[in-house]
């Protein structure tokens, strides 16, 4: 008997956002001067702070530690949230001075020389942000597609596949004579001399060459179909171990049936991988899937 994951309360990271987005927008209104309001630079720092604070409380919570009473701090490094938003050590310092100063982070204990534990305004991780845990996956697979989309569609580099034209106009390896340009029939077991060569050849001595000719496209079409089968089962793969780490990530203590998961793995390939439309080669899909993994 399959047995569901109980639902517990989390912090819901698109609520967290839109609260962090009316603190700062609230702030902004009531400040006159532009150099007295936060600018996009200080929000997205805002903002990772709350991603990565909410990522902290849910995982206690996922421990079993109850934060209903106090929320703990947020234990972080100065040279991390730099890392994390591309910056500088200096400008994560200057950026939690003008939040502090808005209201944003109310208190700041220094642990060393670059570790810090800040504590964000009461008002952004309030309990109604809690919510209850969903048992189908498909929403975060859905979030998870939202963000990769765009990524994606640019993977690169693609590899193009050269193909040859036919050139009719082209009088590169032309067999025709003097007689056929003319339009007069030459007869089936004629001799006829190469324009390329000037070697008498007969047409009933390459049968044997054209049977050879045929059997090597053989080849080569069950060649193309072998590559064409290993590289569905590569693309296959990818989906299979995208799904097994998000699962250990966002579902571990969860159990699916194999129904749900086939309905999952189809999510994913549809909105992750964009029924991998986009054509590269395997190196490309696995720099790809390390991106995923980071994200």
């Amino acid at each position: 008997m399959e047995s569901k994951t109980p639902s517990r309360l989390y912090y819901d990271f698109g609520k967290l956002f839109t609260a962090t987005k009316s603190f700062i927008d609230n702030h902004n209104r009531n400040k006159s001067r532009l150099k007295d309001r936060l600018n996009a630079n200080h929000r997205a720092t805002a903002e990772l702070m709350t991603r990565l604070y909410a990522k902290q409380l849910n995982q206690a919570i996922a421990k079993g530690t109850d934060i209903t009473g106090k929320l703990p701090g947020f234990r972080t490094f100065n040279p991390s949230l730099a890392t994390c938003k591309g910056c500088t050590v200096r400008t994560i310092i200057n950026h939690k001075e003008r939040l502090k100063t808005a209201g944003f982070i109310i208190k700041e204990i220094h642990h060393g020389k670059t570790g810090v534990e800040l504590w964000i305004n009461p008002s952004i991780f309030a309990l109604p942000k809690l919510s209850t845990s969903v048992t189908n996956p498909n929403s975060k697979i859905t979030q998870l597609a939202t963000f990769f989309d765009e990524r994606v569609k640019n993977l690169h580099p693609l590899v193009h596949e050269h193909q040859e034209q036919k050139n009719n106009n082209s009088s590169v390896n032309c067999l025709k004579t003097l007689k056929e340009e003319k339009g007069i029939r030459l007869p089936a077991h004629n001799k006829m001399i190469t324009g390329v060569t000037r070697t008498v050849q007969e047409q009933d001595k390459n049968i044997k060459e054209s049977r050879t000719s045929d059997s090597k496209k053989q080849t080569r079409g069950v060649k193309n179909l072998l590559s064409e089968e290993s590289e569905s089962a590569f693309l296959l793969q990818l989906v299979r171990d995208f799904w097994q780490y998000a699962q250990g990530k966002l579902f571990s203590n969860a159990i699916f049936s194999k129904p749900e998961e086939a309905e999952i793995l189809n999510n994913i390939w549809r909105s992750v991988y964009c029924k991998f439309r986009v054509k590269g080669s395997k190196e490309d899909w696995k720099g790809y899937q390390e991106t995923l993994y980071t994200r």
